[in-house]
């Protein structure tokens, strides 16, 4: 089973606590604060049920405290005893299977900040929609979670926020809808308008090379930035082309879900390109020009120890030179039989390795270094195949 690019293993089944803890609201005791929060899947941005979140204070003064999220996807703690509550500044997706179970370490700090309110409409017109608030502050991997809350009749404040520069989302998880704002958090209390007007909007136009141009049928687009709300892969239209209508501002990977297809260069109006990366402005239109080619080379073999096939084993295929961008690393679930394949994979140098390690973070280089001495080098020409076979390596 072939999985997605990037930090997505299992894109079925890969769960992430969005807004795990939203701002503490004020009980009717004044002693007491209400911890609620939304658990939803990161790439569907479905709600999801019977997931069981935990919350213990870092300082071992009481046990940790259990509860299991709704139909809705929705759990609370309450009460909570008094304090400033914040959590660290680092998320991650919590890669599963179906059926497993998985337990997230993470330690509530307690801190302190001003208060940042928002008032006004959204702008999320949905009917459906599920409204979530997100604050982001900037960090060493472009976007780190910081705080998050529930829209209208779940809280509009955001308490104890340090000083920053913090990036404001709005966002409906059920769509590929958000849109943002950057605004600077400094030693009192802010008051934050919305809506924000002329949210970015996004048209991507996909054409195809050295291919045939019907691979694009049933292709899904993907823009992707790492702890973001929201849902943002749309269908492609029979022309190509796909409109998101609105997107928070941050750098995105651009990934194209497509048979024997693969992304040569992306362009941009309105728009910078980096490594393969757009940066999304906080307003105003943007267009994509996206050229896929379908010359591709394919890299299959077996893994094996000794003899003995082995299944479910992470194959990687990581470019020989390091890159920012995560869409150029790609991983495969070993068969039943052993066997990986890999197609549409764009001409250059890479290096293949195999580890019994599906929770391996392949699209991170610093997470793979260490087994790519041990790993074999390909080159994949155009319309080339290259077959191989491999051993898992052990860390």
């Amino acid at each position: 089973m072939r999985t997605e690019t990037g930090k997505v293993i299992l894109a079925m089944a890969v769960a992430c606590l969005t807004a795990a803890t939203a701002s503490p609201q004020p009980a009717p005791h004044a002693e007491t604060y209400r911890i609620s929060g939304l658990v939803v899947n990161a790439v569907t941005g479905q709600p999801l049920s019977q997931v069981h979140v935990l919350y213990a204070p870092d300082d071992g003064s009481s046990k940790g405290i259990e509860t299991t999220t709704g139909a809705d996807g929705r759990f609370v703690f309450e009460p909570v005893p008094a304090g400033s509550w914040t959590h660290p500044r680092a998320a991650a997706p919590i890669q599963l299977k179906p059926g497993e179970e998985f337990t997230a370490d993470f330690t509530l700090q307690r801190g302190s900040g001003v208060t940042v309110d928002v008032e006004g409409p959204t702008g999320v017109v949905s009917e459906s929609a599920s409204e979530l608030l997100v604050l982001i502050i900037e960090g060493p991997q472009g976007s780190e979670v910081s705080a998050g809350t529930l829209g209208p009749g779940s809280g509009r404040t955001f308490y104890n926020v340090v000083p920053g520069r913090y990036k404001l989302v709005i966002a409906d998880v059920r769509s590929t809808y958000a849109t943002s704002r950057w605004i600077e958090v400094g030693s009192e209390n802010l008051t934050v308008k919305l809506p924000f007007a002329e949210p970015a909007e996004v048209t991507a136009k996909v054409r195809v090379v050295n291919g045939d141009s019907s691979l694009l049928r049933n292709a899904m687009l993907q823009l992707a930035v790492f702890a973001d709300a929201g849902n943002n892969a749309r269908p492609l239209g029979a022309d190509g082309t796909v409109v998101f209508p609105g997107l928070a501002a941050g750098r995105y990977n651009v990934l194209l879900a497509a048979p024997r297809l693969y992304i040569k260069s992306v362009t941009a109006r309105n728009a910078r390109v980096v490594d393969g990366l757009v940066d999304v402005p906080e307003s105003g239109p943007v267009q994509l020009e996206i050229v896929a080619a379908g010359d591709g080379a394919r890299v299959r073999g077996k893994v094996k120890a000794g003899e003995k096939p082995v299944s479910d084993a992470l194959v990687v295929l990581a470019p020989s030179r390091p890159s920012v961008n995560s869409g150029d690393y790609q991983a495969y679930q070993s068969d039943s039989d052993g066997t990986f394949d890999f197609r549409g994979v764009k001409p250059g140098d890479y290096i293949v390795f195999a580890v019994n390690n599906d929770q391996l973070e392949y699209g991170n280089p610093a997470a793979i270094e260490k087994y790519l001495a041990a790993g074999k080098p390909v080159k994949a020409g155009a319309n080339g195949s290259v077959e191989l076979q491999l051993e898992p390596l052990i860390p």
